[in-house]
């Protein structure tokens, strides 16, 4: 049995729904509830390319790739290099170039004196 993938949508979809149970200014009607998209509560909720690809690169496939996960997960590797590369591909090359030396950055080294 393979584990979801974590979308931010569903976990906004859970908050927002939330909502149409309280009173007063927070209240979503459930006719609102009802219409809006994932993709909506996503980017309300702050998604953006940056935050995808560093998870899904720099964090989901690497994680993926352990044994425990292998063994749960098998296609999970598959899906993030997928959801990474998707990435990759819709971003100006000049943004590639900084995020892969973000993805390769290592903050606790000290920088080097010339």
């Amino acid at each position: 049995m393979s584990t979801p993938p974590c979308r931010p949508g569903l976990v906004a979809r859970t908050w927002v729904e939330s909502l149409t149970h309280l009173e007063g200014r927070l209240h979503v009607s459930p006719e609102a509830f009802a219409v809006w998209l994932p993709r909506d509560y996503e980017r309300r909720l702050g998604e953006n390319p940056f935050d995808t690809y560093g998870v899904a690169s720099h964090h989901a496939r690497p994680s993926s790739t352990s044994r425990s996960c292998v063994r749960q997960n098998p296609q999970a590797f598959t899906r993030f290099d997928a959801r990474a590369a998707a990435s990759r591909s819709t971003t100006r090359p000049e943004i590639r170039a900084v995020m892969r030396e973000w993805q390769t950055a290592n903050p606790m080294r000290e920088p080097s004196v010339p």
